[in-house]
């Protein structure tokens, strides 16, 4: 699983949650099988090709969650969130 995030310190707590839910996360994967992005912003998620899903973090605005779902990301989960919110949703968008 690919983490993307410009947020170092949230990454690593991403990175520390999915490893303790038996995820394998990532900051520099060629072929993930998921993508998950932070985004800041408004910004629109990277696009991914091969039909690699993308879960989006997104500030908690109408303008963020329709940029997100418009640029790509199959879900997303407003900030802030608990990780009990998160690893289910991962594991919905990998079946």
């Amino acid at each position: 699983m690919l983490v993307v995030s410009s947020d170092d310190a949230l990454a690593d707590v991403l990175s520390y949650n999915l490893k303790q839910a038996g995820f394998v996360p990532s900051r520099n994967c060629e072929q993930p099988d998921l993508v998950l992005v932070d985004l800041q912003n408004s910004e629109t998620p990277p696009g991914y090709r091969g039909g690699v899903p993308v879960m989006a973090l997104v500030d908690a605005t109408e303008t963020a969650i329709r940029a997100a779902i418009s640029g790509g990301a199959r879900d997303f989960l407003t900030k802030p969130f608990a990780p009990s919110a998160l690893i289910p949703r991962l594991r919905a968008l990998l079946r």
